[in-house]
């Protein structure tokens, strides 16, 4: 199951509620297992994203993205993909821009994080530029 975006394989998503920049962005749910099973799982996503306040904008592959946001929500969205409708986890993120004041941004978490045996695991590599955007 490593191969693919963790949201095939997930149910019950949730993340922990934000109410300001001290607080981890826990990513909850169950993913299956190799074995069919399904396993609670977590990832902080304070830990797999950047934002900096000079460009607001959010970015794969850095640490604490909460630091400058506002606002953050997870929402299931269906939206097309190759030509038909999926169901994806997108990251809804309102970031506080020194210039422009707020700005949003929106990423597709399944862009990134995989199910890696009942575990969510962050993949760089599986990110295009085109993934983050703002």
């Amino acid at each position: 199951m490593s191969d693919r975006p963790f949201n095939e394989t997930a149910r019950n998503l949730q993340l922990d509620e934000f109410v300001n920049e001290d607080d981890p962005c826990i990513l909850r749910g169950e993913l299956q297992n190799d074995d069919g099973e399904w396993i609670p799982a977590e990832i902080n996503l304070n830990e797999v994203f950047s934002a900096y306040d000079s460009s607001a904008r959010l970015e794969w592959g850095g640490k604490d993205f909460s630091l400058i946001a506002v606002q953050v929500i997870l929402n299931l969205r269906v939206i097309p993909i190759d030509g038909k409708l999926e169901e994806r986890p997108m990251l809804d993120v309102i970031l506080e821009d020194e210039q422009q004041g707020e700005v949003e941004a929106c990423v597709d978490l399944s862009e990134g994080i995989i199910n890696n045996n009942g575990q969510f695991e962050y993949q760089l590599d599986r990110v295009s530029e085109r993934e983050v955007r703002a």
